[in-house]
C-alpha cells in the first residue's frame, strides 16, 4: 500500500463521489501534481460493490487481529504519519494525504500537493468553518524556470472527511533566511484560520492561514509554536541561543499577546504539548548537562511542577480524558491533566515495579511493552491491567490500532480491533 496521485482525467470523473467506506483505490499515479493556483485535484476510485460490515468498537481495546484482517503501512510511513478517524485511516506522505478503510483497506479519499515533497508535517483533524478536514504541511522545491531560481515552499493541504473529492491546497512562501526549515506542524485550527509551524536549525517561524480565503494571514519569524490555547499560539521565543521565554501570540493578527517573565538558561530547548492548556518544557543544563523538565500552564507560562533528573527528554501523551503520561526510556510517570496532581510514577519507590517502555495513552489506558512483552496500565493508578494487550499499539482509537510486530517498532501494520 502506497501514497500515489490520481491521474488528471480520473480527477474529473471522481469529483461528485463521496467518501464511502467500501470505496477500491484508483489508477497509480506518478509524483507529477495536476493541481494548480492553491486548489488541488483529489479523487476517489470507483466504489465497489461489496458491503462492508458493521464494526464493533471498543473503548478502549486491548485485543487486536493480527491475521488477514490487518494490512501492512507503506514502508516508509512512520506512526506521525498516520491518523486514526472512527474506521478511516489517514497517511500524511511528500505528496499528500490518502485515507484508507479499515475495511479491506482500500482508498477512499486523495489529497495531491502540486509538488512532490522532501518534508511533510503529522496529520491532524480540524473542524474548519464548520466542515471536518485533515490538514498536512509539505515542503517543497519549486523548480526555476529560465534564469529564475529553484525556491522552497510549503504548501498546506487540506482533505475533507466527509467527501474525499473534497480538497484543496494553500501555497506559502519562505523567507529567504528560512528555507533549510527541517520541521512542520500543523498546530490546529481556530474558525478557519489554521497555524502552522516550522524551524530550521536555529529559528521558529509561524504561519497563520486562512483556510476560506486560502491566503496567509500573517508570518511571525524567531517563534517556535508549539500549541493552541484558546485563540493564542503558544511557543517559545529565544533572544539569544541559549535564552528561551515562553510567550504566546494572538491568532487573530500575530501579535504578542503575553510573555512569561522566567528566563530559561538550557540548551536544545523544546516545547511540546502535554495535554489540554499543559505543555513540557525541556533542556539541558549547562552544568552537568542535566536533564531539567517542566510542566507549564500554556495560558499564561506559569511553571506548575518540575521533572527534572531524567535520563533522556521525555515525550507526553495525553489519553483525551483526564491523564497525561509520560516517559522516557527510563521512567513512565503520569498526572491528572487538571489539577497537575501526580498520579503514579514507575520505577516505584520500593523497586518493586518497573517502566514500561510506553507507546500511547488512550481513554484511561497506558499501552507499552516490557522485556516479557507487551503490557497495559490503568492510566489514573499505574496498575497492570488483569489481561495484557495482544500487542503494543502506537496508536490506537475504538475500531483499531497502528503497531508492529517487531520490537525496534518498524514495518507498521494496521490492526482491527476485537476485544477489551
Amino acid at each position: 500500500m502506497t501514497t500515489r496521485r490520481i491521474p488528471t482525467y480520473l480527477a474529473v470523473t471522481a469529483a461528485a463521489v463521496v467518501l464511502v467506506t467500501g470505496c477500491t483505490r484508483g489508477a497509480t499515479g506518478g509524483p507529477a501534481g495536476t493541481a494548480v493556483g492553491g486548489t488541488a485535484a483529489a479523487s476517489l476510485a470507483t466504489p465497489s460493490m461489496t458491503w462492508s460490515p458493521t464494526f464493533k468498537g471498543y473503548d478502549p481495546p486491548t485485543k487486536f487481529s493480527q491475521g488477514k484482517e490487518s494490512a501492512p503501512l507503506p514502508e516508509d510511513a512512520r506512526t506521525a504519519d498516520v491518523l486514526l478517524d472512527g474506521t478511516i485511516y489517514y497517511i500524511a506522505s511528500n505528496y499528500g494525504l490518502e485515507a484508507d478503510a479499515l475495511y479491506g483497506h482500500k482508498m477512499a479519499g486523495i489529497a495531491n500537493s502540486t509538488h512532490g515533497g522532501n518534508l511533510h508535517s503529522p496529520p491532524v483533524l480540524a473542524q474548519a468553518g464548520g466542515q471536518r478536514v485533515v490538514l498536512t504541511a509539505v515542503r517543497m522545491v519549486i523548480q526555476g524556470q529560465g534564469t529564475s531560481v529553484d525556491r522552497t515552499a510549503v504548501e498546506l493541504v487540506a482533505l475533507s472527511t466527509s467527501k474525499g473529492s473534497d480538497s484543496w491546497t494553500v501555497p506559502i512562501d519562505l523567507p529567504q533566511d528560512y528555507t533549510g526549515i527541517r520541521s512542520l506542524t500543523v498546530l490546529g485550527v481556530r474558525g478557519t484560520t489554521a497555524v502552522i509551524a516550522g524551524a530550521d536549525a536555529n529559528h521558529g517561524l509561524v504561519w497563520a492561514v486562512d483556510l476560506a480565503a486560502k491566503k496567509v494571514l500573517w508570518t511571525q519569524k524567531g517563534f517556535t509554536g508549539a500549541q493552541l490555547s484558546d485563540d493564542q499560539v503558544v511557543g517559545l521565543v529565544s533572544p539569544e541561543y541559549t535564552k528561551h521565554q515562553v510567550s504566546a501570540l494572538k491568532i487573530a493578527d500575530g501579535s504578542t499577546a503575553w510573555t512569561a517573565e522566567q528566563t530559561y538558561d538550557l540548551l536544545d530547548a523544546t516545547l511540546t504539548p502535554a495535554g489540554p492548556s499543559r505543555v513540557a518544557l525541556q533542556g539541558s543544563s549547562f552544568t552537568g548537562f542535566k536533564s531539567n523538565a517542566w510542566i507549564l500552564d500554556s495560558t499564561t507560562g506559569k511553571q506548575l511542577f518540575d521533572f527534572s533528573g531524567g535520563s533522556t527528554p521525555f515525550t507526553c501523551t495525553y489519553d483525551e480524558r483526564s491523564v497525561t503520561v509520560c516517559a522516557d526510556k527510563d521512567i513512565a510517570f503520569a498526572f491528572d491533566t487538571a489539577s497537575g496532581k501526580t498520579l503514579w510514577r514507575l520505577p516505584d519507590d520500593a523497586k518493586t515495579r518497573i517502566a514500561p517502555r510506553v507507546t500511547t495513552a488512550w481513554h484511561g489506558v497506558v499501552y507499552g511493552t516490557t522485556s516479557r512483552g507487551p503490557v497495559a496500565l490503568n492510566a489514573v493508578t499505574g496498575q497492570d491491567l488483569p489481561s495484557p494487550p495482544t500487542l503494543a499499539p502506537l496508536l490506537v482509537n475504538t475500531y483499531m490500532s497502528i503497531g508492529s510486530r517487531d520490537t525496534d517498532g518498524t514495518a507498521l501494520s494496521v490492526y482491527p480491533a476485537v476485544g477489551f
